[in-house]
């Protein structure tokens, strides 16, 4: 029984989250409202989940005060959010209404049935996300401030919020940016939201979740988010959606065992939020001077 249950955990869940995001929408919400009920739906669900079935029962301790984690989280995604998004739809604005003016139209296929669309805005929305991600482990420049993410000692709930402003910033900016270029409808960017706040809740949960490869090549469960989250294993799933995009550019690894797979990175974070919020800077200028 606990076999099946561990199986069905995480597909129930993720549909959770998204006949939420339909209903809604489908209800008229705006997009701030929806995406808020979504991700406080799942939190309702997977906080005493992470207590009755934790993963690792080690990581049920908080490795950083609670106020550090709230601060990541306000000034890390939240703040983040903000600042990826205002460019993002000046810019994205500015190139539709050049696409009006030149075609009378944008270049969205708003003819495809809606789930299709969706299924295409997700996938643009995680391409571009790809691209920033990769190049965030690749240079020594850009990593200080993408391994606030990375440097925990144990993965939960709490670890979907803490990143860093620029880090969030930046991949909030190149996700959205294509979509509202090529002329999406406001509802679809509620959608890549809303889903992306969903996996990313159930990709860091300390929960009991098994899942087929299959389903791990398909979406990004929380095996395959593990996986990248290894200390000793190559950088690799980068995708956080579509690990087809990995699979097609040569960077899946699969899912992990995440009863054993050793979480965190080589240094640990300084401690207080404020060294962690300025210790990136500091660390990609002297990687940007040892480079020249």
């Amino acid at each position: 029984m606990c076999a099946v249950l561990d199986a069905l955990i995480f597909p129930l869940l993720l549909s959770a989250g998204l006949v939420a995001t339909h209903l809604g929408l489908a209800s008229g919400l705006s997009a701030e409202v929806v995406t808020t009920s979504v991700a406080l739906l799942m939190l309702t669900l997977v906080i005493p989940l992470e207590r009755l079935r934790p993963e690792r029962a080690a990581f049920r301790r908080l490795d950083q005060p609670l106020r550090v984690l709230v601060g990541h989280f306000l000034l890390g995604a939240e703040l983040g959010t903000v600042l990826g998004i205002v460019p993002a739809l000046a810019l994205g604005e500015f190139l539709a209404g050049l696409s009006r003016a030149a075609w009378d139209a944008t270049p969205w296929p708003d003819t495809m049935p809606w789930p299709a669309q969706v299924v295409l805005g997700l996938a643009l929305a995680d391409a571009a996300g790809y691209v920033q991600h990769r190049a965030l482990h690749a240079r020594r420049s850009l990593w200080p401030f993408h391994a606030v993410h990375h440097a925990v000692a144990r993965l939960g709930f709490t670890e979907t919020g803490r990143f860093h402003l620029v880090d969030f910033a930046t991949a909030t900016f190149l996700s959205y940016l294509p979509l509202i270029a090529l002329g999406a409808p406001e509802a679809l960017l509620t959608w890549v939201a809303a889903a992306t706040t969903v996996l990313g809740i159930l990709q860091h949960a300390n929960l009991r979740m098994r899942t087929a490869p299959l389903l791990d090549l398909l979406v990004c469960t929380p095996a395959v988010h593990w996986r990248h989250h290894a200390r000793s294993d190559p950088a690799g799933n980068y995708a956080t959606i579509f690990p087809l995009v990995d699979a097609a550019l040569g960077t899946y690894r699969g899912g992990a065992d995440r009863e054993r797979v050793d979480i965190g990175a080589d240094a640990p974070p300084p401690e207080g939020l404020r060294a962690q919020l300025l210790e990136p800077f500091r660390a990609s200028w002297r990687a940007l001077r040892a480079s020249r």
